[in-house]
């Protein structure tokens, strides 16, 4: 004689499964959210510590040369063709010039650098993402108000 097994029930229902599922999907969405976050918030740290780098350099030109190099018209930095770009790393005040972290993904991101006609001074802007350096007078966005150095 053949006995049958009867099962007990096991595993989990459809909405059991339905809730697990949503209740990971809720989890990464927080976790990929927090890392967006970061990753912003990263990104605006950088382009200040480039901004400090440049006037750094710049500041060593000065020192050097008595008036900063020349660009009466604004000029996105490029890390190639721009006036920074050539002058910086070729007096050794600089390995590279550092460009935006976005540089070639977002137009928006750009630094730009601009002097008077007699090169006594310069004006570095850039943007933010986020409102992070707000206590420094910077601003989320691109204000050349408030998001600019110089010397």
């Amino acid at each position: 004689m053949i006995r049958k097994r009867r099962f007990g029930k096991r595993g989990f229902s459809l909405t059991e499964l339905l809730i697990i599922v949503a209740v990971i999907c809720v989890l990464a969405a927080v976790v990929v959210f927090s890392a967006n976050a970061a990753r912003t918030k990263m990104r605006d740290s950088r382009r200040m510590a480039d901004m400090k780098a440049i006037s750094d350099a710049l500041a060593m030109r000065q020192v050097h040369n008595g008036v900063y190099p020349l660009a009466v018209a604004p000029q996105t930095i490029d890390g190639s063709t721009d006036i920074l770009s050539t002058i910086l790393p070729a007096e050794g005040l600089i390995e590279r010039v550092p460009v935006d972290p976005l540089t070639g993904i977002d137009p928006v991101y750009v630094y730009t650098y601009q002097t008077p006609v007699d090169g006594s001074s310069y004006t570095l802007t850039f943007c933010l993402e986020t409102d992070d350096f707000d206590r420094y007078g910077r601003v989320k966005g691109c204000d050349p108000d408030k998001n600019r150095m110089t010397p």
